[in-house]
């Protein structure tokens, strides 16, 4: 006999091995209110079933809505005086005031807008509506601010350039800083986009 055939013929009679599962039973969850002992169960129909359980206190017959026994439900006619010495201050005072700011005329907004464009630096949104009286949103709605001139120190000097400006050219410093794989995979990344 052939070392493959012994094989087969071992392999063919060992037991084999099945999973078998254990079939459990379908979970049901009892009904409490059909063994309470205080429970009222009434067959309506078939399928149908009216069960009244009383509530698990009983009603006093002083209790009513207009003159409730319980002190938690009892409305008072006078306002007291010491839950409102114990609360503690108001969080913003200034929210009682909301609503209620200031409107400018046509020639302080005319005003602001000069300040605004003369010297934007000096004349920060925040200390011109402390100054007006209005909020920060509104002073940058009135006169907004393009562009801001700004001194940036290159190896020619100081230059004047805006904010968009700035950033391309610390950009650039930072992009020669990169390693050649770095250049690399960026350069490959753009020519992407750009058949995409």
């Amino acid at each position: 006999m052939s070392f493959a055939l012994r094989t087969r013929l071992s392999a063919s009679s060992a037991p084999r091995l099945t999973r078998t599962f254990v079939a459990r039973p379908k979970h049901t969850v009892k009904d409490p209110l059909l063994n309470a002992s205080n429970a009222e169960i009434t067959e309506l129909s078939e399928n149908l079933t009216f069960i009244h359980r009383p509530p698990p206190t009983a009603e006093t017959p002083l209790s009513y809505t207009t003159k409730p026994t319980s002190p938690l439900l009892r409305q008072s006619d006078a306002p007291s005086t010491s839950t409102s010495a114990s609360l503690p201050p108001p969080l913003h005072s200034h929210q009682t005031n909301r609503g209620q700011a200031k409107r400018l005329t046509q020639d302080q907004i005319e005003e602001i807008r000069a300040r605004r464009a003369r010297d934007p630096k000096r004349n920060p949104a925040w200390k011109l509506a402390e100054e007006y009286g209005c909020s920060r949103l509104f002073i940058s709605m009135v006169a907004p601010i393009k562009k801001i001139d700004v001194q940036v120190k290159t190896s020619e000097g100081l230059v004047h350039m805006n904010e968009a400006e700035k950033r391309q050219l610390e950009r650039e410093k930072a992009m020669a800083r990169w390693g050649e794989r770095k250049q690399i995979n960026r350069e490959v990344k753009r020519l992407r986009r750009e058949i995409w």
